[in-house]
């Protein structure tokens, strides 16, 4: 039996000041931190956009911030990618080379193999673990079952706290599509609860956005995770990204150039904060993204 705790006890687990052992980590992005109060563990962050938006960039920039910077053990499962290919994003995101540079083998000059192999030994020092799953058939392989072992054991054995997962949908299903993502979704939150851990992974939306009228009407809605496994209503926290030039739109009303603008929308949280859009920088050839 489950018994019900008298909210003195609650509150004694529950401290409503920072006394220095607060247990949230900071993203590295200030307006974002500012209402979010960084991932907490046991949540389930989305990050939610169309193709090309910027949602594997937002999450390497994330993660480099997290193991690199901050040395807060950190998992990765890329599930959209080949192991190459993630690589290739991974190190143009660590040393601001462009993705196809690295990708097409290009001969480096002296200064920038330095700087190469300089990020290598950053990146085999820093408690950083990553799981890219094969594919076959244009099919990944990886189940939700064989994903939460994998989680559970680094999270065990590595001590990891956040957990990204990349290419929510990738995720290997045996049965009727939106019911699987469905149970995927709920399998993640009930991961993160857990083993109390934070696990942030990316969405794709509903194709129907595409119909909205005006630019304007690309902008992700927290309903267009409807029906791609009803992230908006399970996750705890959903950021939306949009990058105005993924419609060819170059520059606003005003003039201002809006080529390397990525607006990173608060949908949800549950704190009562919401609908609220933060400007960032990112580019696209070092899959980066900065305040």
């Amino acid at each position: 039996m489950i018994r019900c705790q008298h909210i003195s006890e609650i509150l004694n687990d529950c401290p409503l000041e920072n006394k220095g052992n607060c247990h949230t980590f900071n993203t590295g992005f200030a307006c974002l931190d500012n209402l979010i109060g960084g991932f907490q563990p046991g949540e389930l962050v989305t990050i939610a956009g169309r193709p090309c938006m910027g949602k594997t960039a937002l999450c390497l920039s994330l993660a480099h911030k997290l193991a690199l910077t901050d040395k807060i053990p950190t998992a990765i499962f890329c599930m959209e990618s080949n192991q190459r290919t993630f690589i290739h994003q991974l190190m143009a995101n660590m040393t601001a080379f462009p993705c196809h540079t690295l990708r097409k083998n290009a001969v480096l000059l002296p200064e920038e193999k330095e700087k190469l192999e300089k990020a290598i030994r950053q990146l085999t020092t820093s408690p950083l673990y990553v799981n890219v799953p094969s594919y076959a058939g244009g099919f990944c392989l990886l189940t939700m079952s064989e994903l939460a072992d994998s989680i559970k054991e680094v999270v065990q054995k590595q001590g990891v706290k956040i957990v990204f997962v990349i290419g929510f949908q990738h995720i290997n299903a045996d049965y009727y599509m939106p019911q699987s993502y469905r149970r995927h979704a709920f399998a993640l939150k009930k991961i993160a609860l857990e083993w109390n851990v934070s696990i942030v992974t990316t969405s794709f939306l509903n194709w129907w956005i595409e119909n909205r009228d005006g630019v304007e009407g690309k902008y992700p809605q927290l309903g267009d995770l409807r029906y791609v496994g009803d992230l908006d209503e399970i996750s705890d926290i959903v950021l939306g990204v949009f990058r105005p030039a993924g419609y060819n739109v170059n520059m606003d009303i005003e003039g201002n150039d809006l080529t390397s603008t990525l607006h990173l929308s608060l949908l949800k949280t549950k704190t009562g904060i919401d609908n609220i859009v933060m400007d960032l920088k990112i580019d696209m050839d070092t899959f980066s993204v900065q305040e």
